[in-house]
């Protein structure tokens, strides 16, 4: 995980990515367990608008989608981050 600016980056598994990037799952779980990452990621969830940029590990291909929610699953450092599907949003 990365933040730049408003914008979240997280890699994903070449088999999901396509499904996320289609829009047939426009969300993604995350574990964040290192402190300095939650405590980062916790400043990003506090930003009025917020981004996700999710990158294929194989390719490096990736897109970037408004995020409608983030649903944190507390005390787990479980979250579920939704996002809009766009199709303007072509992979980069």
């Amino acid at each position: 995980m990365k933040i730049e600016g408003d914008t979240v980056v997280f890699k994903s598994f070449p088999h999901l990515w396509e499904a996320e990037r289609s829009g047939a799952k426009s969300n993604t779980l995350r574990k964040i367990t290192d402190r300095d990452e939650y405590k980062a990621f916790m400043g990003w969830v506090t930003l009025p608008a917020r981004k996700i940029e999710i990158v294929n590990s194989t390719t490096y291909e990736s897109f970037t989608r408004n995020v409608t929610h983030v649903y944190d699953d507390w005390p787990t450092p479980l979250f579920v981050i939704s996002w809009k599907h766009e199709d303007a949003g072509a992979a980069r």
